[in-house]
């Protein structure tokens, strides 16, 4: 980054476009937010890591950086998720997401493909139920097909928050459940099963999910519970997932 866009960068952390997130955490979790040096220095570390490793230019200053976040994560060795709210075309209010670890780093960008790089390099932790729940978490909501990502959904204030605003007001009672785990049956070389509710696009289903000790993620039985749903829309730009505000 050159000096003029450092302090572009500086400037626009310490003035963020919007008084609140655009857009709830793409991943749930416990986050706390970051400001003054070690937001800015959080940021410049990731942009320098991105140039140097990728040829990434400008990420901070070609999506509008305002904002970071950051959680751990347990479903890797001493890694941390780090969310980065910016602003694409026209000024829509967008999401990136990139996991930092010892080794390095990894810009999530809606491919299966980058969470296979990294598995390869840093193996998951998933030896207890909270880690692989952490994974699945992770997994679903950034890994996307043609009507977006799959988001677990198992609150109504998870679907609330992924409805346009006067749909999210009348909301009536919607069966939803959080992922349960159940032990895989033996010769399938899952760790385990889960089942649970989850958006895709603008339809509501029912799911069975598979997660291997590779992590691999396999859907294994869908039911479609609710479809049409006057959901915001979403959609993935590059690295960044732009939803309606």
């Amino acid at each position: 980054m050159t000096p003029t866009q450092t302090e572009q960068l500086r400037f626009a952390l310490s003035q963020p476009r919007y008084a609140r997130w655009p857009a709830p955490p793409v991943v749930p979790g416990s986050w706390r937010d970051l400001s003054g040096d070690l937001a800015f220095n959080t940021v410049v570390a990731i942009c320098q890591w991105l140039e140097g490793e990728r040829h990434i230019q400008n990420l901070a200053i070609d999506w509008s950086i305002d904002r970071v976040r950051m959680r751990a994560l347990s479903c890797y060795e001493d890694a941390m998720l780090i969310e980065l709210a910016g602003h694409a075309g026209f000024g829509r209010p967008g999401l990136i997401n990139v996991i930092v670890h010892e080794e390095g780093m990894a810009l999530l960008n809606g491919s299966s493909a980058i969470f296979h790089r990294l598995n390869e390099a840093l193996p998951p932790s998933l030896e207890t139920p909270a880690q692989r729940l952490d994974y699945l978490n992770l997994f679903m909501n950034w890994v996307h097909a043609e009507h977006g990502r799959f988001q677990p959904i198992g609150t109504e204030a998870d679907l609330r928050a992924r409805l346009r605003l006067e749909a999210a007001e009348t909301l009536q009672p919607v069966p939803l459940s959080c992922f349960e785990e159940s032990p895989a049956p033996e010769n399938t070389g899952a760790l385990a099963h889960y089942t649970g509710t989850v958006l895709y696009g603008d339809t509501l289903f029912r799911t069975v999910m598979a997660l291997s000790p590779g992590g691999l993620v396999e859907m294994l039985d869908e039911e479609v519970l609710i479809a049409d749903l006057p959901v915001r829309e979403e959609s993935l730009a590059g690295p960044m997932i732009i939803t309606q505000i």
